[in-house]
């Protein structure tokens, strides 16, 4: 008897094992959000009030907070939190029948709201609405989250393209938020406090290859791969590029504080949220799934955007919200190897990652700082990539 055929008999006990886990993560509850052991002191004490006075439950009365992609998933989370806490956010958003349930849904709330429609497949859209930014806030902006994203889902048979010619995912996802805060740079050194950058990035950017981030060939203005319709190519390009552009969003971060005079003491941070409970998938299969294992958008799916801006400074620059991240680290650590790109397997090895991610993340729930690729603090990595970026959006600056 071959060895397929002495296995058999173990196959039921292995489907009963995976059931009983599944029904133990489908169980598992949602790690609570400590909003007065965790989020209250915090912002209390960036905003410098003390936690005696009536304002203690309203510590951010006065600042002004952008948040992109805010009517749905982290966004909209965030949106409810900081209105909770008496901010005036300014909330950017595609579809204006969407920005305007918003504002009605949160007028209850401490502070307030404003809605500015920004279409970020579309850089003139992005130039328009930081403008219209600037003006409504006075030229003050305290934070800034760049939160707006896209997923083109599992494999990728055609090849969306944004309006200025760029590979959709990398406009959208990057290059409107690095247009968005270099324009509103100024606002933010304005700020009544420590201002704020956060950029939202993905456990996924540690399958990002640095390589599709930098010019091509000798000429420093020569597009990215990264940048091209179509991406990378490959039938799992769509996994790649969505890496891509998150990487992209730490190497900006990183390369801010030292290229532009104006961020230069902001607070400039990372976050990656783990799994949470949005829309980004563009198939209903793994949203359900999603909605079932991820985090809530409005509890704990906040949990390491609001740590990375207001928690006290150590240091560090790179958050999340669970430790069952730490399978991301050990994932590259064994598909490092430049061959598994050639062959597309990393592409497809993120599937297993992120996967593992979403069934254990909810067993390890803790707001901290987190590992992030060590390409990210590649200083010359930063710099082309920056470089480049300014160059293709300087019409709009």
């Amino acid at each position: 008897m071959g060895k397929p055929q002495q296995l058999l008999p173990y196959l039921p006990w292995v489907g009963v094992i995976v059931v009983a886990f599944l029904a133990f993560i489908l169980n598992t509850p949602e790690p609570e959000l400590d909003w007065d052991g965790f989020v209250l002191p915090m912002t209390n004490r960036y905003a410098g009030t003390n936690t005696n006075t009536n304002n203690n439950k309203t510590p951010l009365t006065g600042i002004h907070v952008v948040i992109s992609g805010s009517t749905s998933g982290i966004g909209r989370g965030t949106v409810e939190a900081m209105t909770k806490l008496g901010a005036h956010v300014f909330c950017l958003g595609r579809n204006a029948t969407k920005l305007q349930v918003l504002q009605d849904e949160f007028v209850v709330n401490a502070g307030s709201v404003t809605t500015v429609v920004a279409d970020y497949n579309d850089l003139d859209s992005v130039s328009q609405a930081a403008d219209q930014l600037l003006e409504l806030t006075q030229g003050r902006i305290d934070i800034l989250l760049n939160n707006a994203g896209i997923h083109e889902g599992v494999l990728m048979l055609d090849n969306p393209t944004s309006q200025q010619g760029y590979d959709r995912i990398w406009s959208v996802n990057y290059m409107a938020h690095f247009l968005l805060t270099e324009k509103l740079a100024p606002a933010l050194k304005q700020a009544l406090h420590q201002p704020i950058v956060a950029q939202m990035s993905s456990s996924f950017h540690w399958v990002g290859d640095w390589s599709d981030l930098v010019p091509t060939g000798t000429d420093s203005n020569s597009p990215p791969k990264a940048s091209n319709v179509g991406g990378t190519g490959g039938l799992f390009r769509t996994q790649r590029g969505y890496g891509n552009t998150k990487l992209a969003m730490i190497l900006h971060a990183r390369a801010l504080k030292r290229r532009n005079p104006d961020l230069e003491n902001a607070r400039i941070v990372s976050i990656c949220p783990a799994w949470v409970a949005t829309n980004i998938m563009p198939n209903p299969i793994g949203t359900i799934v999603i909605a079932n294992l991820g985090f809530q958008h409005n509890g704990w799916g906040i949990a390491s955007t609001l740590y990375a801006m207001f928690a006290k400074e150590d240091g560090h620059d790179y958050f999340s919200n669970s430790r069952a991240l730490n399978m991301v680290v050990m994932h590259n650590e064994m598909a490092h190897a430049p061959w598994t790109f050639l062959l597309g397997l990393r592409d497809f090895g993120s599937f297993i990652m992120a996967f593992s991610v979403l069934a254990f993340q909810k067993l390890m729930p803790i707001a901290e700082p987190s590992i992030p690729s060590p390409i990210t603090y590649n200083q010359d990595i930063q710099d082309q990539l920056y470089d480049w970026t300014k160059q293709a959006v300087s019409e709009w600056l």
